[in-house]
């Protein structure tokens, strides 16, 4: 007669509800569920601010200028792409190396056709279709051959990478026109606040993955499969299919963000998201998402993809060369793995 009463309380209070019949404390439980239950990114929002302000402190002035934001979200949105779409990979347990050889693979399709058919949207549906494509790849060798993700998707790098070269004979491919279509001004121009209108796709495109990954059915699939499979594949769970989509997911939001590089640039080049593998995956990391199956935070990893694009910028302000970025990263993602760790006991 008592457990029943207990059991439903505690769905009130993890669902954040007032409920009149226990007085103040299923509110207070409320705020404790709500805090226990998004703790890793109220951590890396914690470490953003933090880390922000010793920017302010450090930067001489530059982060109190409103230009020096608009400069951090030209590119931003490249992190925030991939930072929120690897989540659904790792939430399945496994890790997508690939995705900066897509962005070089999809930036090579949109350049291709933005320059010979002068039509930069077609140049977009290149770049989709390719990573679906790649997707499909990493996920063939993955679920049917039966190949560890980490070697699977890095082999898929590689492969990828000398294809891009080969495809464009290493050379660059300038898009000196580009400015006067209309895909650079929907996709790539100032607007709203000064703030450039990728950054507004990137957040729109973290919207439309925190609803996959938090409130359809896909994204309780992944949790599932990444906590525990054997009961995901009793529970008619169909795991080929979900993890399939998932790499889908990563390579199409990598090759389309290898597009919004080219039309941010102007120009292709072979290398196009080579030097992004760190950066990404430490957004990942500090924004709370640790390497292990059933667990994950698409806003964490929003939040992450701030902090980390905050401090390429950051050292540059505060006097020291980029040759600090991998070490400050290295310290920010210590930082953080040891704060989350602590906040769990």
């Amino acid at each position: 007669m008592i457990e029943k009463p207990q059991t439903q309380a505690i769905g009130n209070a993890e669902s954040g509800s007032n409920v009149s019949q226990v007085g103040a404390l299923p509110l207070t439980d409320g705020w404790r569920g709500f805090a226990r239950r998004n703790r890793n990114p109220i951590g890396a929002l914690l470490m953003f601010f933090a880390f922000w302000a010793i920017l302010l402190v450090i930067g001489r002035g530059v982060f109190f200028r409103p230009e020096a934001y608009t400069s951090l979200f030209t590119m931003m949105p490249i992190t925030i792409l991939m930072a929120t779409a690897v989540v659904f990979t790792t939430t399945s347990g496994a890790i997508d190396l690939s995705y900066v050889s897509t962005m070089g693979l999809g930036a090579w399709g949109f350049a291709v056709l933005a320059k010979n058919l002068d039509n930069p949207w077609l140049g977009l549906l290149l770049a989709i279709i390719l990573g679906v494509l790649v997707g499909l790849l990493n996920s063939t060798l993955v679920l049917k051959f039966r190949l560890t993700p980490l070697i699977a998707t890095l082999g898929v790098n590689f492969f990828i990478r000398g294809l891009v070269n080969i495809l464009s004979n290493a050379k660059s491919i300038p898009l000196p026109d580009i400015e006067v279509t209309s895909f650079f001004q929907v996709c790539c121009s100032t607007t709203i606040g000064s703030i450039p209108n990728q950054m507004w796709w990137a957040l729109l495109f973290a919207g439309i993955t925190w609803a996959l990954y938090s409130k359809h059915t896909f994204g309780k699939h992944i949790h599932i499969i990444g906590d525990n499979e054997e009961s995901a594949r009793e529970m008619g769970i169909s795991i080929s299919r979900t993890k399939a989509f998932a790499y889908i997911y990563t390579a199409v939001a990598a090759s389309i963000a290898g597009a919004l590089i080219v039309c941010i640039l102007r120009t292709f080049w072979p290398d196009t998201g080579a030097g992004l593998l760190l950066p990404i995956l430490t957004a990942v990391f500090v924004g709370g998402n640790p390497l292990i199956g059933g667990l994950g935070t698409v806003i964490g990893a929003l939040i992450g993809s701030f902090t980390v694009t905050f401090i390429e910028t950051g050292i540059i302000a505060a006097g020291f060369t980029d040759v600090y970025t991998g070490f400050v990263y290295g310290i920010v993602l210590i930082i953080s793995l040891l704060g989350f760790r602590t906040s769990k006991r």
